[in-house]
């Protein structure tokens, strides 16, 4: 519970950081807090799930950390409802580049986020 309370504050910060003092408005261009959420939560998973593949992480841990802190700090729904507000404003291109940003730019992240837990080992 607590990781979550933790996540979901983290989150907001970044909305607020990002989407509002960086571009003006939350719908300025691409939904760059979103992006930046589930790509750093793609990074941190995969890196705490390797540590816990390791026997470096206990499951405590990953659960409070993995399940809590990056559940609330990610969200897909989020992406989608984002996604549609591009749909609906008539950017088609912007819609598919954002969407295509999260999936290729998080996994790659994911990837990352592995290879680092890795060599940290």
């Amino acid at each position: 519970m607590a990781g979550g309370a933790l996540g979901a504050l983290a989150r907001y910060l970044v909305t607020l950081a990002v989407q509002e003092r960086l571009l003006g408005t939350p719908y300025a261009g691409l939904p760059l807090a979103t992006l930046l959420v589930n790509v750093g939560g793609s990074l941190l998973l995969a890196f705490l799930a390797t540590l816990a593949l390791q026997d470096r992480l206990g499951g405590f841990w990953l659960l409070t950390l993995g399940s809590g802190f990056v559940g609330a700090f990610t969200t897909f729904s989020t992406l989608e409802l984002d996604a549609d507000a591009l749909l609906r404003s008539g950017g088609l291109g912007a819609a598919l580049l954002y969407v295509g940003g999260n999936l290729f730019l998080g996994y790659g992240a994911l990837l990352l986020g592995q290879l680092a837990a890795i060599r940290l080992h």
